[in-house]
């Protein structure tokens, strides 16, 4: 059984014996026939093995200092040192928390309104869209209605001219054809004064129908040139 060192710095034989050796060697000394006997420990083949044992986990020279009150009171020291941070910690931790609780709370809100706002902005970019597309179709039709229009003004152009072209020449044709009655009135009432101062009943009416046929071509070319057919 080996000497363990007391508290208050001096030795004892085993786990029961007194505090009253002043140093290993006294108390190894003093029951030196207690070590020469080295009795078998149970489990153990011989008492060398126990010794090594002992030996390897310090058990024989072992000093418990955590049995020192200097050694506990800075322990403790630490403890409290680490409590107070602990609880510093966690008063940190639920005051961030508290303020993460209450951001979630306003984001949920944020989120909801946003989602509103996207849908109103969906309806305006929709009706945006489409007042686009009916806009782009109407500028579409115009740009065509533009084109018929050109090409009628241009044909009317055209028309115009021909329509000029054909009054110059209604003109005169009417000019001439009233020039040739003119003269075929005068060659007319002149054959038949000379045919009554003579006695002859020549018939005429055939010159007469010739005459108002052509009479009425003439004035339907002289209206014809104020767009009056």
């Amino acid at each position: 059984m080996p000497c363990t060192k007391c508290e208050e710095g001096k030795y004892k034989w085993g786990e029961t014996g007194e505090c009253e050796y002043p140093t290993k060697e006294d108390c190894e000394s003093a029951n030196s026939k207690y070590n020469k006997m080295r009795p078998t420990p149970l489990g153990k083949k011989s008492y060398a093995e126990y010794e090594k044992e002992l030996k390897e986990y310090n058990l024989i020279s072992q000093r418990f200092d955590f049995e020192s009150i200097k050694t506990l009171d800075a322990l403790v020291e630490n403890i409290k040192k680490r409590e107070t941070e602990g609880t510093k910690v966690i008063k940190d931790y639920f005051q961030v928390k508290k303020v993460l609780e209450k951001d979630v709370k306003i984001a949920k809100k944020q989120n909801d309104l946003q989602y509103k706002e996207l849908g109103k902005v969906k309806k305006i970019e929709d009706a945006f869209y489409n007042a686009k597309n009916k806009l782009e179709d109407a500028q579409k039709k115009l740009r065509g209605l533009n084109k018929d229009v050109e090409e009628t003004e241009k044909r009317v152009e055209r028309v115009e001219k021909e329509d000029l072209g054909i009054r110059k020449n209604m003109q005169k044709l009417a000019d001439n054809l009233d020039k040739f009655l003119n003269a075929f009135d005068k060659q007319l009432n002149a054959f038949k004064k000379n045919a009554k101062a003579l006695g002859v009943d020549v018939p005429t009416s055939k010159y007469d129908k010739i005459f108002s046929s052509a009479f009425a071509t003439r004035n339907k070319l002289i209206k014809g040139q104020v767009g009056n057919l």
